[in-house]
């Protein structure tokens, strides 16, 4: 990516997926188990992707798929209809499914055991029946990268944002910085990559600004929109995930990616309408912050059912 995306009683002797994971003989990627030819290429690198059927993850599994590369990509249990669409990104057997969840640490060992790199892009930016901020920001990050470490996997790429603090007003953004911390003390040279506000094709960000406006025929934004954003382009966000995974120039850094220009909130809102041709009709409308006020789900409940984040 360009410069400027910057920044696993009795008689019988029993052992978990990681155990025999963690005992066994890890058979690491070498530049003679390498063919190239475009999406048939084999690039001798086992790469699992956490958070695959997100909106990045699609992007992420395409670049690595399309470089010959076998892709894990796990899904919730009971829902691997989610990972289908996935199958096209890479030749026949190169992407493979398997369920997982994110509190159940052997079947997190069964989707990294066999991984030369693994790449987590799992963190909500909203809370769920299952996960708060802490479940998925924090707990699962800290489950996969501890289970990494266990069983062996050599290298870790974390996605997290830009202004992650544990100092920061957002109770996202310091869990954010949390996981990151998380990260950093089973893996002190893993690549964190801090994205911006990440736009593209399936986004919900300027997607969700055109059918407010459609539907409603305004844009509900909360504050009075002054907050500067730098939005950056999806596919150049997985550009530099691949890069991160593939050369080890990257270990230990953190990367802040941000997009070309720098524009308010407001003035987003303002450029969607003008693009839809909702510019003299479309309104925009700031509404005070009442999320404090809303109520809250109790808490992480333990593993029953299925969901991975």
């Amino acid at each position: 990516a360009k410069e400027r995306v910057v920044a696993m009683q009795a008689h019988v002797t029993r052992a978990s997926v990681r155990e025999v994971a963690r005992q066994s003989k890890r058979h690491i990627s070498s530049p003679a188990m390498r063919v190239e030819g475009g999406r048939s290429s084999v690039a001798g690198l086992t790469a699992t992707v956490f958070g695959c059927t997100g909106f990045l993850g699609r992007y992420v599994v395409n670049k690595l798929g399309r470089v010959g590369t076998t892709v894990v990509v796990p899904h919730r249990i009971h829902d691997e209809d989610n990972v289908r669409h996935l199958k096209l990104m890479g030749d026949l057997g190169m992407i493979n499914a398997i369920p997982f969840h994110a509190r159940d640490l052997d079947s997190i060992a069964a989707a990294v055991e066999k991984s030369d790199v693994v790449i987590n892009l799992l963190g909500k930016q909203m809370r769920t029946r299952k996960f708060d901020y802490i479940g998925s920001n924090v707990e699962a990050v800290t489950n996969i990268a501890k289970v990494c470490k266990e069983v062996g996997v050599p290298k870790f790429v974390h996605v997290s944002a830009v202004a992650a603090s544990e100092d920061s007003p957002s109770e996202w953004l310091r869990c954010k910085a949390m996981g990151e911390t998380q990260v950093r003390n089973y893996y002190p040279d893993a690549t964190i990559l801090r994205a911006n506000v990440i736009y593209g094709e399936e986004d919900n960000f300027l997607n969700l600004m055109a059918k407010w406006t459609k539907i409603f025929g305004a844009i509900p934004i909360m504050g009075n929109g002054d907050n500067m954003l730098q939005p950056v382009y999806v596919d150049d966000v997985a550009e530099c995930v691949r890069a991160a995974a593939f050369e080890g120039v990257h270990a230990g850094k953190t990367y802040e990616l941000n997009g070309p220009e720098k524009m308010s909130l407001y003035k987003h809102a303002q450029w969607v309408q003008e693009q839809i041709w909702r510019k003299e009709s479309g309104r925009i409308r700031c509404v005070p912050d009442m999320s404090a006020y809303l109520p809250v789900a109790g808490g992480s409940p333990p593993i029953g059912g299925g969901g991975g984040g």
